[in-house]
């Protein structure tokens, strides 16, 4: 009885092999006939192939690639689009797929809009923007032909901060949702609206919303990504952007910055608008008026 068990078991064993052998012998054969279709421009049978082979082995990222490079050859571009996502959904990291999806959405465009300012109507209509920023529950493929609008109207207007500020938003969603792949290209893109701004206009007390955002974000972004180090740099570099308008007019004056003031109060002589700074710390508080700062003389009772 024991031996007969040993047996069965034994006999299980070698029959799921041979089936799983089997198993994934067909889905190679499909997988390399639909690479010897795809080289002979057969393109419908190189799909027939890689859709058996992806039958037979769903977690073949490749197999999907290659489905979505046949497709995109007889020119069924969203098929192709869905074969790549599907690609990256088995192997987050498949850098082809990933390389094909952010270089060829730009076929899902409405031809209505591939024009100068449509590219970004375009995306901001289809990524449901409000107050500069995009909607939630964006479907992938919603936020990929947004990339791709938004990716060729910055080709004629590479320092348009809200354009920067926008695609950023959509690569970081993108990271989280899809593949983190995407990451670094937000990263960039956040980047370039800090670095447009402040070298225009760094002196400046008022700064588009797009640009504190782009600091907001980056900082999130790195310790979502285990990079505290940077975090903090550019937390520190956030706080001195804040503070360097207001220490610029210190300096300017000649005198010790102090940084940004407790406390702004707006007061009008004679019609003519003043400022008055307060430090409570320092016990300090200085008058501004057209760029000239003067140290405030204490009210004697």
């Amino acid at each position: 009885m024991k031996k007969l068990y040993i047996l069965t078991i034994v006999l299980f064993m070698v029959l799921f092999l041979f089936v799983s052998f089997s198993y994934g012998e067909d889905a190679k054969t499909y997988y390399k006939l639909g690479y010897t279709y795809f080289t002979q421009k057969n393109f419908q049978e190189a799909v027939n192939a890689y859709k058996k082979a992806l039958e037979l082995d769903p977690k073949n990222a490749d197999a999907a690639y290659w489905l979505g490079k046949a497709y995109f050859e007889m020119k069924k571009y969203k098929s192709a689009m869905d074969a790549w996502i599907s690609a990256l959904r088995i192997k987050e990291s498949h850098r082809g797929a990933f390389l094909k999806l952010t270089g060829y959405y730009y076929y899902l465009i409405p031809e209505s809009f591939k024009n100068a300012e449509g590219y970004l109507k375009y995306a901001e209509k289809l990524l449901n923007v409000e107050n500069k920023l995009i909607g939630k529950n964006l479907s992938i493929k919603k936020l990929l032909i947004g990339f791709a609008s938004i990716k060729r109207y910055l080709r004629d207007n590479p320092t348009s901060i809200f354009a920067n500020f926008l695609i950023g938003q959509v690569y970081e969603r993108l990271s989280y949702n899809f593949t983190y792949q995407f990451y670094g290209y937000a990263i960039s893109a956040y980047k370039k609206v800090i670095d447009y701004e402040e070298k225009n206009h760094k002196d400046s007390f008022t700064h588009p919303m797009e640009y504190w955002f782009s600091y907001k974000r980056l900082i999130k972004i790195y310790k979502v990504i285990d990079r505290k180090d940077l975090a903090e740099e550019y937390m520190k570099k956030m706080n001195d952007a804040i503070s360097y308008p207001y220490d610029a007019v210190f300096k300017k004056n000649n005198l010790d910055p102090l940084g940004v003031p407790d406390k702004i109060e707006v007061v009008y002589k004679d019609g003519e608008r003043e400022e008055i700074w307060y430090y409570n710390d320092k016990e300090e508080s200085f008058i501004y008026k057209d760029g000239i700062l003067t140290k405030r003389e204490e009210e004697t009772p």
